[in-house]
């Protein structure tokens, strides 16, 4: 390992034989590192701003022939490892820099932001994070994705603690690597971001993407609903929104198997206007290959970006009028036949359900569709509960959207997330 030190007293000298003149070094770039290397650009943008005024130790790649760094007005040592890389393996290391080669510190600015420490510090516990489960086994990766279970969201709501929690944890490797200092809910997002990770993804993520960048993104609780695990036939829908029409959309992660998927779309289309399936990217040509045209395909991609491959088609009148009164609780039933100007016979409660079907068998399917959308957005109305998804850590939102939670526990749910981790040690 070798190391250089520069100074203030050899930027001018530094900069003028890399063509920089010293006008211009003053003038245009900020306190940082000023790299004359092609292969740096994303670096450079990198190490500006709050990321090089901490404390920590950033790890960078770099060239068996290290680039040239100018600095202003401050001192800094850099440590380089001389190695030599591909350029790919250069572009995969700027991309993953915590795991890298190089190590720079900086002499701590006296005006840094405690903010933008404690946000640094997150983000480089989270890589850590993600390099420690890389090559994590299947029984960790278990633990983590069963953190975000309804057993436990329900546990901590009821009795402000969750014994399963604790356990859970013990089987990663989240205690050692969360921030002293940490609360329960840091430890939720450290695990999400974990299971964010191309490979690792279950429903939950997906339902998370969904939710954040669609229902919470796109429309709003007070504008539109959500239900999750709706019946559909003879199968379950992952998830599905509300708004002016009734929208599925059905999940097929890394984790998944697309032998149902034909079967699963065919009663969806009996019951929604609208079908999307949403996979991840090596799923996407199976789908495209599996589901017709007027069906939605949808990517999740490796950054966590939803993309559309296909656009859903609005079809309301190919829904079958008996399945949507199978998937519906009696109560609604009641109220759209109502709604629709029918009269609900007086028979008796074992021969109700069959006298309903037969009424429901006679209604036109697209104005049923718009009653049946209008009356469950009235009867799954989530609008009460935007107060607690909005306490809660992004990670959690979609499990208070999905698992129903009583008022009364809404405070005791949001204490337990932000209890100090030491303080959660010692749940049973």
């Amino acid at each position: 390992m070798k190391t250089l030190s520069w100074s203030t007293a050899t930027t001018r000298s530094r900069s003028e034989r890399n063509g920089v003149s010293p006008e211009r070094a003053r003038r245009g770039n900020p306190p940082g590192l000023v790299v004359q290397e092609p292969y740096f650009g994303k670096l450079l943008d990198m190490l500006r701003g709050s990321a090089l005024r901490s404390r920590q130790s950033i790890d960078l790649p770099v060239r068996k022939h290290p680039p040239r760094p100018v600095f202003r007005n401050w001192r800094a040592e850099v440590s380089f490892a001389w190695k030599p890389l591909h350029d790919l393996e250069v572009a995969n290391r700027i991309s993953n820099f915590p795991q890298s080669t190089t190590s720079i510190r900086q002499i701590p600015d006296s005006m840094m932001q405690r903010s933008e420490l404690e946000g640094i510090k997150r983000r480089e516990a989270t890589c850590g994070l993600r390099s420690a489960m890389n090559n994590c086994g299947s029984a960790r990766l278990a633990a983590l994705t069963r953190l975000f279970s309804a057993t436990v969201f329900r546990e901590m709501a009821k009795k402000g603690r969750s014994g399963l929690f604790l356990r859970l944890l013990k089987q990663t490797d989240l205690i050692s690597l969360t921030e002293q200092g940490g609360t329960v809910g840091d430890t939720f997002d450290a695990a999400f971001e974990v299971l964010k990770v191309s490979g690792h993804r279950d429903e939950y993520i997906y339902r998370a993407a969904i939710s954040q960048k669609v229902l919470l993104g796109t429309h709003s609780l007070r504008t539109a609903s959500m239900l999750t695990e709706f019946r559909a036939g003879s199968s379950k829908a992952d998830l599905v929104i509300l708004n002016g029409t009734a929208t599925v959309y059905e999940i097929k992660s890394e984790r998944d198997s697309l032998a149902r998927l034909a079967n699963q779309v065919e009663n969806y289309k009996r019951v929604f206007a609208k079908v999307n399936v949403i996979a991840s990217e090596n799923h996407i040509e199976g789908v495209l290959a599996t589901v017709s045209d007027d069906v939605g395909v949808m990517c999740l991609s490796k950054r966590y970006q939803i993309t559309t491959v296909r656009e859903a088609i609005d079809c309301p009148s190919r829904i079958c009028p008996t399945t949507v009164f199978e998937s519906l609780r009696m109560v609604e039933g009641v109220t759209i036949l109502r709604a629709m100007g029918l009269t609900v016979p007086t028979v008796p409660n074992t021969q109700r359900h069959a006298a309903m079907r037969e009424l429901f068998a006679t209604l036109d399917p697209v104005a049923l569709h718009v009653e049946m959308v209008r009356t469950l957005k009235r009867t799954r109305d989530l609008a009460p509960i935007g107060e607690l998804v909005e306490r809660l850590p992004t990670s959690l939102q979609a499990a208070a959207l999905s698992v129903k939670v009583r008022r009364a526990d809404h405070s005791r749910l949001v204490d337990a997330i932000a209890t100090p981790l030491d303080a959660a040690m010692a749940w049973s």
